[in-house]
């Protein structure tokens, strides 16, 4: 198992521990190399094909790429991007330039994001081979 699955599972057991099983649509993850999922629920399954899932994580990946220049820009560091659409929101981090997890959840659950943002980023902190690297201010 790689790093990211590995902090990608993590996340997972914390949601499901913190939220449910209910609101849970999926969690993925990416790296330089590959996007994969470690969970997606069964209406996720139904509704996107696996490829389109895969574009929608690489989609994510490639605007959290970027994240160093708002970091620059609003000097501080950019901890998830959060997309809010009609019935679900994801919920993305990243943790370097070329890796990140996002998670999707229907907009009906009881959660705080910001909650599940910190808990994620706490997994990643506990991961000894997975560093967040903020960029540097100034």
């Amino acid at each position: 198992m790689g790093d990211m699955e590995q902090v990608a599972e993590d996340v997972l057991a914390f949601i499901r521990d913190e939220v449910g099983e209910e609101p849970l649509l999926g969690v993925s993850y990416f790296t330089g190399e590959e996007v994969d999922h470690v969970y997606q629920s069964e209406w996720a399954t139904e509704t996107y094909e696996r490829e389109e899932v895969d574009k929608i994580v690489r989609d994510l990946q490639l605007e959290s790429l970027g994240y160093g220049a708002y970091e620059q820009r609003q000097k501080s560091q950019l901890h998830a991007t959060v997309r809010i659409y009609d019935e679900m929101l994801d919920i993305t981090i990243p943790i370097n330039d070329r890796e990140g997890v996002a998670v999707a959840l229907d907009l009906t659950g009881d959660y705080s994001i910001r909650k599940i943002v910190d808990r994620i980023e706490e997994t990643v902190l506990e991961s000894h081979d997975v560093e967040r690297i903020p960029v540097t201010h100034g």
